[in-house]
């Protein structure tokens, strides 16, 4: 975590770590200077990863594994996610500046953002109740959890992508960042927030099947998210066909 603790502080004059779209296995972790902000800069790329040990440890309940590997790395990215939070005048708290990767306006605070900051923070508040570690910073996950900007429903029935209503039911763009909360997070269930999980619905509908492999990957889970196992069967079926290789990479990066 240290080179991601150094882009945090740096860049962003926060606590904890983060990283970036552009990392690698050499320890870069900061955006690149050279390319264009709408999809190089990523600050929640960290939050984003950190949310998978989560899940990993939801799923097969080692507590060691959460004790010595991933607690720290989890406890850093909420602690970054905290700090980054612009708090507003009427008490609302949003991701500033944040974005919605390759993909429309830099925004005050993009649905996407705030779905990963989110999902890393009930991870947080979660992991630190079972460990009982760090009540507070607990107490600061859980007032971030209270005061962030909620999801918004835009006038077509669509679950926003950005804090402004400015959707496209035409614009058939690759990417549903916006339905994080969906998949792979779980903050959206048409079982826990069914309202949300509709506007959801249209969101996958606006945008069709089309997609590179990667991407076509998300949307046949977000329409098994929704109970719709017929339509990602479907789509299962479009991404071997015509999104993956014969070694069984993907047809557009990451592969």
């Amino acid at each position: 975590m240290k080179p991601g603790e150094k882009t945090a502080k740096s860049y962003y004059g926060t606590r904890g770590w983060t990283t970036s779209v552009s990392s690698n296995i050499f320890g870069f972790t900061s955006p690149l200077a050279s390319e264009d902000m709408s999809w190089n800069f990523s600050p929640f790329a960290g939050p984003w990863l950190a949310t998978h040990l989560w899940d990993y440890y939801d799923y097969t309940r080692d507590k060691k594994f959460l004790s010595e590997t991933a607690y720290d790395i989890i406890k850093g990215s909420a602690n970054f996610a905290t700090d980054y939070l612009w708090h507003r005048k009427d008490g609302v708290y949003t991701a500033a500046p944040s974005t919605s990767p390759e993909h429309g306006p830099i925004d005050e605070g993009a649905t996407f953002a705030h779905a990963v900051i989110r999902e890393i923070l009930l991870d947080a508040v979660e992991a630190s109740k079972i460990l009982g570690k760090d009540a507070k910073d607990r107490k600061q996950w859980e007032d971030a959890l209270k005061h962030i900007a909620p999801y918004q429903i835009g006038r077509y029935g669509q679950l926003m992508e950005w804090s402004k209503d400015i959707d496209d039911p035409k614009d058939e763009h690759r990417h549903v960042n916006h339905l994080f909360g969906l998949h792979p997070g779980r903050t959206i269930s048409p079982i826990t927030t069914p309202v949300l999980a509709k506007a959801s619905k249209v969101v996958l509908e606006h945008r069709g099947d089309g997609a590179t492999g990667w991407s076509m990957g998300w949307k046949l889970n977000q329409w098994a998210r929704l109970h719709d196992g017929n339509h990602a069967y479907k789509l299962y079926g479009n991404l071997l066909k015509n999104g993956t290789l014969d070694n069984l990479w993907d047809t557009h990066a990451p592969f």
